[in-house]
């Protein structure tokens, strides 16, 4: 799926992302990825307010290690930022290839979340055997 002008209202689109990626390490994971697979399309008609969505992409690659690693996207980005480079969108793309994925981010973010659902799954289980 393409990101078009039409299709897209950015300013409503990177905050609901963003609420998101606050949930869990794991929401931040997938919002990335998600943000990420959206980043193809004509960079130089891109949606108006792209910005918003490409800054809360690039605080959470920044807060967990990621980075942009798909091609198309990578293309993308390298296309907005050559189209304009001193934009607010151009400088965020730029930043956004610059990234180097750190660890097992999103490894470590499924774990953690495994983890919760675990002690949620023997919360129930003890409480069930209490009554």
């Amino acid at each position: 799926m393409a990101l078009r002008r039409s299709d897209v209202d950015a300013a409503k689109l990177g905050p609901a992302l963003a609420e998101v990626a606050r949930t869990s390490a794991l929401h931040g994971v997938q919002m990335a990825a998600t943000a990420e697979a959206l980043l193809v399309g004509d960079a130089k008609a891109p949606p108006r307010d792209l910005v918003r969505i490409l800054q809360v992409l690039l605080d959470v690659c920044c807060e967990h290690g990621l980075a942009v690693t798909d091609t198309l996207a990578r293309a993308f980005l390298a296309d907005l930022r050559a189209a304009s480079p001193s934009s607010k969108q151009g400088r965020a793309a730029g930043q956004l290839l610059a990234l180097e994925p750190k660890g097992q981010a999103r490894r470590v973010a499924a774990l953690a979340a495994f983890r919760v659902r675990v002690e949620r799954a023997e919360r129930c289980e003890a409480a069930r055997a209490a009554v």
